[in-house]
């Protein structure tokens, strides 16, 4: 589409708003760059711990606040549904306290 086009078709403000939710969606995406730095620095750190195999490659990738809030109230929503229902979580997975 043309610019002539889209002018004709969208308005200023709307516009605008596209501006911003690709500003908004660029922000949230990782790219394979971030997994590699993350890589890295996740080996630096366990060239000075004690017990290198509790470092885990999660704690070193960027997440976005609001997908970490997420994250956190759909486990104690999991948590929550699990007790009531007098489940345990399935193996090999903890729950978050």
């Amino acid at each position: 589409m043309t610019v002539r086009e889209l002018s004709e078709r969208i308005t200023f403000r709307e516009f605008e708003d596209w501006l911003l939710y690709l500003d908004w969606a660029d922000y949230r995406h990782q790219t394979r760059e971030d997994y590699y730095l993350a890589q890295i620095a996740l080996e630096v750190r366990r060239s000075y711990v004690k017990h290198p195999n509790q470092v885990k490659f999660k704690d070193f990738v960027y997440r976005p606040p609001d997908i970490k809030e997420k994250e956190d109230r759909v486990a104690a929503s999991k948590a929550a549904w699990l007790s009531v229902l007098e489940m345990k979580p399935p193996a090999g997975k903890k729950r978050k306290s």
